[in-house]
C-alpha cells in the first residue's frame, strides 16, 4: 500500500530498494527481497527519505533524507519556512561492514630527505609483504551476490559530510556517490562524494539530469535542451554536447498514432482517481473511438479524437496536449504598448501604457525617462517608412521586438514639428495591460469608497497569484475593508495558505515610542473582507471562494465558478512528446460528500457583468462588492489606542 517513488536494484538483482509514501505523507526507504517476496522497512516514518541507491560493491545503501530544519522567516509573516532540508546518508548492509569514515590519525611522520617519501603513513596500511591489504578488492561476477542483514539495518546509519541542501538523483559508482543539488530556480549542479577522500567534488554546473553508465566511468547529462557524455569525474564541462540535431529517424505516423491512442487510453485507465472510471465501460470507449484511428491523417486529427475520448469522463483537468508537428517559422510584430485611432488620415497614439510590473522585464515602450512621446501624438513613420491610413501600423513593426526602432511622431496630423524618438517594441503587452486593469480597479474602489477600501486581484493560485497577493495585501492591511478579486483565476496550487493568512485573529498591539502601533499577528486584517468571482475562475480559482466561505471570511459576489477540483500531479509523455492528463485526486467535504467538481462554487450574492455594461465602462460585480463592504464596515470595531503609560509599577 502507499505510493512508490524512486527505486533501485541491487547489483545481483535480488533486492529492490524503494521510497514509499506513508499515511502521514512522509516517504520511507524499504527493501524488497524478490526471492522471498518480503518487504523490510529501513527508515522510520518520522523523516522524508528518498532516492535509494545501492553501492555497486554491495556494502551500502545510500539515500537522501530531510532531517535538517533551519527556520527562515519572511519579512511580513513571522511564520517559518524550510529549505535545504536534505542530507545524504547510508546504511551498512551487513553487520560486518564497518563505518566507512572511521577517525583518521592526525600524526605526521618525520622522514629524512633521502628516505622514501612514498612509504605508507601508518603500519595499518602495510601487510607482511609490503603490499596493500586486498580485503577490499573488487567483487567479481563470480561473487555469490549481495547479502543483507535485515535485523537492525535502520540503526546502522552514517551521514556523509555534505552541507544541507535540496538533493535528488542519487546514483552510486565504485567509491563515489553522484547526486544533483538543486538551486531553487530550476537548475542543479552535479557533484559526487568521494568515499575515500571524504569530500565533495563538483562535476557539472546547471544541468537538468544525468545517468551513469554501468561501469560508473562515464555519464550522460542533459542541459540547456541538449545532452552530452563526459567522464564521471570532477571538473567536467558542458561545452561539447552531442550533435543530436543531426539525428534523424524514419517514422510511420499512422503506426505512431495507433500506439499513442492506445497509450493515452491506458494512462486514463490506470491512473484516473476513480478505478471504476465513473462507472463507464472503458473497454467499450476504446473500441468506440479506436475504430476511427485508421482515418487519422494529421496529429491535429488525433488530438481531436483523444479529446473526445477523455471528455467521456466529464472530469476537469483531463487535457490533451499535441505532440511533434511540423514547425513553421513565424515573425512576430513588435508592440508599442498603446492603442491606435484613425484620425485625419493618420494613426494617433492613444491609451499609452505607463505602468509596469517591476517583477517582470517588460518595459513600457512609449513611456519613461527620455522617451518624448505624448498621449494623442500621431505616428507618422517607422524606421523611415511613412505610415498612412492604407498601411497597417503593425506591419511596419514586424521583426522589431527588442530592437531599437525609430518612430517619427508629431502632435499634428500634418507633421508640423515632427520629431524622431528611439523606442524598443515588446513582444507582448499582456503584462502591461493586466497591470493597468488591476491598478484601474484599485483606483476605482478607492474612489467609490473614499479611500476606505482596498483591492487586490489574484490571476491564479500559482507563483503569479502568490506574488500579486504579497504585492497588494500587505500595503493595504490597515484599511477598513478589502476586496479580493479572483475573476479569471487560472488555478495552480491549492490556496489554503492564503486563507490561513486571511483568517488570522488580531491578538494584541504594541506601543513604540514613535510611530504607529504595531500589531500581532502583523499580517492579520482587522477589517471586513469580500471576494469577487466569476465562471472563468477554476481549479485553484474554485478552491479560493470554497475556502473563503468555509472560513466565513466574508461574502462571495459574482457568478458560479468553473467547477474543476480534481487534480493532476504526474506527467507521463506520449511517444511523440504529446501528453494527456489523468485526474488523480478529487475533492470531498467534511460531510463525506463529493464537492465542487463538475458544479463549481455558488456566490453568496449573484451579480453578472453583462456585455453592454462592461462596454459602457461599468463593473457591476466590483460595484456590488464596494456596496456590501461599505455597509459592513459600519459595524467595524475600531482598534483601541494605547492607554496612558502606567506610573505605579
Amino acid at each position: 500500500s502507499g505510493r512508490v517513488f524512486e527505486a533501485d536494484w541491487s547489483s545481483d538483482s535480488r533486492w529492490i530498494a524503494f521510497a514509499r509514501a506513508e499515511h502521514n505523507g512522509m516517504r520511507s526507504i524499504f527493501l524488497f527481497d524478490t526471492e522471498n517476496s518480503t518487504t523490510t522497512r529501513v527508515t522510520s516514518d518520522l523523516t522524508d527519505d528518498t532516492c535509494p541507491a545501492f553501492d555497486p560493491a554491495g556494502d551500502f545503501l545510500y539515500f537522501a533524507s530531510s532531517r535538517h530544519f533551519d527556520p527562515k522567516f519572511g519579512p511580513y509573516d513571522m511564520k517559518p519556512y524550510w529549505s535545504d532540508r536534505d542530507g545524504l546518508y547510508l546504511v551498512t548492509l551487513r553487520d560486518d561492514v564497518t563505518d566507512p569514515f572511521p577517525p583518521e590519525s592526525d600524526e605526521v611522520e618525520i622522514v629524512a630527505d633521502d628516505e622514501d617519501d612514498e612509504k605508507p603513513d601508518t603500519e595499518a596500511e602495510k601487510t607482511d609483504d609490503g603490499k596493500k591489504d586486498d580485503d577490499d578488492a573488487e567483487k567479481t561476477d563470480e561473487d555469490e551476490g549481495v547479502d543483507i542483514d535485515l535485523d537492525g539495518i535502520g540503526s546502522r546509519m552514517v551521514a556523509l559530510d555534505v552541507a544541507a541542501g535540496n538533493y535528488s538523483g542519487l546514483q552510486a559508482a565504485e567509491g563515489k556517490l553522484f547526486y544533483l543539488k538543486h538551486d531553487g530556480n530550476g537548475g542543479a549542479d552535479l557533484s559526487f562524494f568521494d568515499m575515500k577522500e571524504r569530500e565533495v567534488k563538483k562535476v557539472l554546473s546547471k544541468i537538468s539530469g544525468f545517468e551513469l553508465d554501468a561501469a560508473g566511468k562515464k555519464l550522460l547529462y542533459a542541459a540547456n535542451g541538449s545532452c552530452g557524455i563526459v567522464d564521471a569525474a570532477a571538473d567536467q564541462k558542458t561545452d561539447k554536447p552531442l550533435p543530436t540535431a543531426k539525428m534523424v529517424a524514419r517514422i510511420d505516423p499512422r503506426l505512431e498514432w495507433r500506439e499513442i491512442f492506445r497509450d493515452a487510453w491506458r494512462l486514463e485507465r490506470d491512473f484516473f482517481y476513480d478505478p471504476d472510471m465513473y462507472g463507464m465501460d472503458w473497454d467499450h470507449i476504446y473500441e468506440r473511438y479506436g475504430q476511427l484511428v485508421p482515418y487519422v491523417s494529421h496529429r491535429s486529427d488525433l488530438d481531436y479524437l483523444l479529446g473526445e475520448m477523455v471528455s467521456e469522463l466529464s472530469a476537469g483537468h483531463a487535457y490533451v496536449y499535441s505532440g511533434q508537428n511540423p514547425e513553421v517559422e513565424s515573425i512576430a510584430a513588435g508592440l508599442l504598448g498603446c492603442d491606435f485611432t484613425l484620425e485625419d488620415g493618420r494613426f494617433r497614439l492613444t491609451g499609452i501604457l505607463t505602468e509596469r510590473d517591476w517583477n517582470t522585464s517588460v518595459k513600457t515602450p512609449l513611456f519613461g525617462p527620455g522617451i518624448d512621446v505624448n498621449e494623442g501624438d500621431y505616428l507618422l513613420a517607422v524606421d523611415g517608412v511613412e505610415l498612412d491610413k492604407d498601411i497597417n501600423p503593425y506591419s511596419l513593426l514586424e521583426g522589431k521586438t527588442g530592437h531599437q526602432t525609430v518612430l517619427k511622431v508629431s502632435a499634428k496630423a500634418n507633421g508640423d514639428d515632427a520629431r524622431e524618438v528611439i523606442v524598443e517594441p515588446v513582444a507582448s503587452e499582456a503584462v502591461l495591460r493586466y497591470t493597468k486593469w488591476v491598478n484601474d480597479n484599485r483606483r476605482r474602489v478607492a474612489e467609490m469608497s473614499g479611500g476606505r477600501l482596498g483591492y487586490l486581484h489574484l490571476p491564479n493560485t500559482a507563483h503569479d497569484g502568490v506574488r500579486e497577493f504579497a504585492k497588494a495585501y500587505y500595503p493595504q492591511i490597515r484599511l477598513e475593508g478589502l476586496i479580493i478579486d479572483e475573476r479569471y483565476n487560472g488555478g495552480g496550487f491549492i490556496p489554503d495558505f492564503m486563507m490561513t493568512i486571511l483568517n488570522q485573529k488580531m491578538l494584541n498591539q504594541w506601543k513604540p515610542r514613535h510611530g504607529i502601533n504595531w500589531r500581532t499577528p502583523g499580517s492579520a486584517f482587522a477589517g471586513k473582507l469580500a471576494m469577487v468571482s466569476n465562471a472563468h475562475a477554476g481549479s485553484g480559482g474554485d478552491a479560493l471562494p470554497y475556502y473563503f466561505q468555509s472560513y466565513e471570511l466574508g461574502k462571495v459576489i459574482g457568478t458560479r465558478t468553473w467547477g474543476g477540483l480534481v487534480g493532476v500531479s504526474t506527467s507521463i509523455p506520449l511517444m511523440d512528446g504529446g501528453q494527456v492528463t489523468f485526474p488523480e485526486f478529487g475533492i470531498f467535504n467534511m460531510d463525506g460528500e463529493w464537492d465542487v467538481e463538475n458544479y463549481g462554487v455558488d456566490p453568496d450574492i449573484v451579480v453578472d457583468n453583462l456585455p453592454e455594461e462592461v462596454m459602457a465602462g461599468r463593473d457591476p460585480q466590483l460595484e456590488k462588492a464596494v456596496e456590501v463592504l461599505l455597509e459592513e464596515i459600519k459595524t467595524n470595531v475600531e482598534l483601541p489606542d494605547a492607554p496612558k503609560f502606567p506610573r505605579n509599577r
